[in-house]
């Protein structure tokens, strides 16, 4: 992931990329989230 993102010339790529990794770390945030309520949901049903 970062050798390609390091491969990728400045301008309108760049902020290309950036833009997906932000999103990539929209979703590595949304999904830790969910996996969380998910795992407390279940140690919530075992009691």
């Amino acid at each position: 992931m970062v050798s390609w993102v390091s491969m990728v010339p400045e301008g309108p790529n760049f902020l290309q990329t950036s833009q997906i990794k932000r999103e990539c770390q929209y979703r590595a945030v949304s999904l830790r989230l969910v996996f969380k309520l998910t795992i407390q949901s279940k140690v919530e049903m075992r009691y």
